[in-house]
């Protein structure tokens, strides 16, 4: 009997908690994810400090309570915070609504690697009547986005870097700098510490060259042995070749993505066209289950914020609905317009394997630098990657001068 009392007593104490839980399903409930955690401008120099931008959108079906999360940014390694709030409430936010922070950060050495976090954590330490859901029931676990920052020791000039000022595409490769283009459309490598590539790629106005899209995230693969969790790893790069015939330039970046694959990063220009043709080919060094692959994720160069934005205190910026594309759905195409440029990725519609679908990624804070993405995915259970069977990913990178809308990227987009 006793065992029986202390049953229904604890029953009783649950039915508000399942009340609660029953009463919205699923997709009735407000998922706050982080759309986007890093550098708003992809790379460190020196001792500078770094500016760092975080991403929250509301992707459930109901509202987001004011007050019910902090948005939780650290220093993982090799940063100092520099001032204000590391730990900000995030604001009421309707579905499909995001919010951008942005707070600064500084180098606490001359060299070494830089790492930051940021963490999505309910704001109640214990269930509370004033947070539904006695704190944020719907937000789970948490788990933390980690982002290590590539630095320089001095400025890479990559922004406006010059391409080759005749129609013929030509292409170079040195130990810690390589490009390859033509006349049109340049793309530019520079390696920065622990051999992380920092790509730009930039496009010819007029007589100018014009950098519209940079990048570090390259080669980026979730994957793990049988047995274990997956992690992800990014491509480090090793050594480069450049060849040159008629029409025709090519760019190979080869290196390592971990310890557990070989990568080759192909680039090639021709003649007369705005589009970089590019190749991520991957070989396992042993059996490995594969999760996802990003060959590349380019970033709009930030567009200036109004003085009264640039503030390092962890206080939200505006960040407006997520942007309904203009492609349609089934695009295969991430594009962002500047100016009087059109510039992004595209993708085949079949993945290197059966069963491997990509999916566009979030666009971040779409209205200040654009993050222009796809992400491949065998599904949940991953994919058996057999040891030395390449496996090839291929994308476009293209830029368009002038052109006045969106749409016309639909003439780049991958058979």
């Amino acid at each position: 009997m006793p065992h029986l009392a202390r049953a229904i007593r604890i029953i009783v104490a649950l039915l508000p908690l399942l009340a609660l839980r029953g009463a919205a399903e699923p997709s009735a409930l407000p998922d706050p994810q982080v759309e986007f955690f890093g550098p708003e401008r992809v790379y460190a120099v020196g001792s500078a400090e770094v500016p760092l931008v975080g991403v929250v959108r509301n992707r459930g079906a109901a509202p987001l309570p004011a007050g019910a999360l902090r948005v939780h940014c650290y220093a993982e390694s090799g940063l100092d915070y520099t001032s204000g709030d590391t730990r900000p409430l995030l604001p009421a936010l309707a579905p499909g609504q995001a919010v951008a922070f942005r707070w600064k950060l500084s180098p606490s050495a001359a060299n070494g690697a830089m790492v930051a976090g940021l963490l999505l954590r309910s704001a109640a330490p214990s269930p509370s009547a004033d947070v539904p859901g006695g704190g944020a029931p719907w937000l789970g676990a948490g788990r933390a986005t980690m982002v290590s920052i590539p630095r320089f020791g001095s400025d890479p000039q990559l922004l406006g870097a010059s391409g080759a000022s005749k129609p013929a595409p030509h292409a170079y490769a040195r130990r810690s700098e390589a490009g390859v283009g033509n006349d049109r459309v340049w793309l530019k490598a520079a390696a920065a510490e622990n051999r992380t590539p920092v790509l730009a790629l930039s496009v010819r106005d007029g007589s100018l060259w014009r950098t519209c899209a940079l990048t570090s995230r390259i080669g980026e693969v979730t994957a793990c042995e049988d047995g274990q969790s997956p992690w992800a790893a990014s491509f480090r790069w090793r050594t480069s070749t450049a060849h040159e015939e008629k029409g025709l330039a090519t760019l190979t970046l080869s290196g390592t993505i971990g310890t557990l694959w070989r990568a080759d990063l192909e680039f090639v220009s021709r003649q007369d066209t705005c589009v970089v043709e590019c190749r991520l080919r991957l070989t396992a060094k042993r059996a490995l289950r594969a999760f996802a692959v990003l060959p590349i994720q380019l970033q709009s160069t930030p567009e200036p914020r109004e003085a009264a934005m640039n503030r390092a205190d962890g206080s939200p910026l505006p960040a407006g609905p997520e942007p309904e594309s203009l492609l349609g759905p089934g695009a295969r195409l991430a594009v962002a317009h500047r100016d009087n440029s059109t510039f992004g990725i595209s993708w085949p519609e079949a993945g290197p394997l059966a069963d491997w679908r990509a999916a566009t990624l979030p666009q971040g804070d779409s209205h200040y630098a654009p993050q222009l993405g796809a992400e491949w995915r065998p599904g949940e259970r991953g994919d058996l990657i057999l040891p030395e069977t390449p496996i090839t990913f291929s994308f476009r990178c293209f830029a368009l001068v002038p052109s006045s809308a969106l749409r016309d990227a639909e003439r780049f987009a991958a058979p």
